[in-house]
């Protein structure tokens, strides 16, 4: 009878530590499942962000665009000037202190945000800092380019991954991190690549082509993530 019990009850410590540890078990098995040439074709299926119409058929966007391919060696000199950049903000707390407004919508979600980070094993104040910088934390925003919700998801994202309802939060939060999830395993976990991609597409990295806009987009991630982390 005791053995019973004694089997019972770890019966029970086990499915318990199973059902709460479901969803970051489900996204590492999914997370793991992949080999790199299945993760390229998810990813350019999610991040090839096409040209707009307004500078489809424009040559002067086109030449603007190949003026930003940097080279392979310059990336690593890049990447330096980007961290010390993003670094540098944080001297000042008075002028660099971030918006109470937007931290406080972003606040709202930070249960979605703490769960999904955990399932997706990635930093709270990444996502944060991303939520920040794409949507200021308003679950409802569209961009010029057609991004939607907190994480700016684009429809191609959308339709690769499942995003059925970009302007609910949890769906928004969950379908931005599982794309961060799979990035960071292509890249290697290496955030400068991995915030390119995001922002300019994948195309872009793929061809070494980093617009200017990217450049602070960069910037402007880490150095709200940097301020996040200081409190």
């Amino acid at each position: 009878m005791k053995q019973m019990l004694f089997f019972i009850i770890i019966l029970l410590l086990s499915y318990t530590y199973l059902y709460s540890n479901e969803e970051y078990i489900l996204a590492n098995i999914i997370k793991n499942s992949y080999d790199k040439n299945e993760l390229k074709e998810i990813l350019f299926s999610s991040l090839d962000f096409p040209v707009s119409k307004k500078h489809k058929h424009n040559p002067g966007t086109q030449k603007q665009e190949l003026k930003q391919k940097i080279s392979t060696e310059t990336i690593s000199k890049i990447k330096k000037e980007i961290e010390i950049n993003s670094k540098k903000t944080i001297t000042n707390r008075k002028t660099n202190a971030l918006s109470k407004i937007i931290l406080d919508r972003i606040k709202r979600y930070n249960n979605i945000i703490k769960r999904k980070s955990k399932k997706y094993n990635l930093d709270e104040n990444f996502v944060k800092a991303i939520i920040y910088v794409e949507s200021a934390g308003k679950k409802k925003a569209v961009s010029r380019k057609g991004a939607m919700g907190l994480m700016q998801i684009m429809p191609s994202t959308a339709a690769t991954l499942g995003l059925k309802n970009p302007f609910n939060p949890t769906e928004n939060i969950e379908t931005g991190c599982k794309l961060l999830s799979l990035l960071k395993k292509f890249y290697q976990d290496d955030d400068f690549y991995v915030l390119w991609a995001y922002n300019a597409g994948i195309n872009r990295v793929d061809k070494n082509i980093l617009p200017n806009e990217t450049r602070n987009y960069i910037i402007n991630i880490k150095r709200v993530q940097n301020l996040l982390k200081k409190g």
